[in-house]
């Protein structure tokens, strides 16, 4: 068996909020797009590392913007590998292009895995 990597996860939040008219079913898709690609992840054989379902509700992606990306970044820093949501809002994802090249300046390899 391979080395078991930390995967960090990019997945759409503010994409979605911005979006989506009802608050309830937007967390109800961030929630969704970000646990469909831990267990993608999972499957895998890796360990997913997702700031979405390790921080949400505890920082509001309006007021708390900055640092909230300043952690997902000192996280990123940890991981091996980074995985991307396959979710219809990624790529109007603003933060996720962020992450995306964060990852390229640290050398962190941007990987696909299978969905099912």
């Amino acid at each position: 068996m391979s080395k078991q990597k930390l995967v960090y996860i990019a997945s759409p939040v503010r994409a979605i909020l911005d979006r989506m008219m009802h608050i309830d079913d937007a967390h109800k898709e961030i929630i969704g797009a970000a646990t469909e690609a831990a267990k993608i992840v999972k499957r895998a054989g890796h360990i997913p590392v997702s700031p979405v379902l390790l921080w949400f509700g505890v920082f509001n992606d309006y007021t708390d913007r900055k640092l909230l990306m300043r952690n997902c970044l000192a996280l990123l820093k940890l991981c091996d590998e980074l995985y991307v949501s396959k979710s219809k809002y990624t790529k109007f994802s603003e933060g996720i292009k962020i992450e995306i090249e964060w990852a390229k300046e640290l050398g962190i390899t941007e990987v696909q895995y299978e969905s099912s």
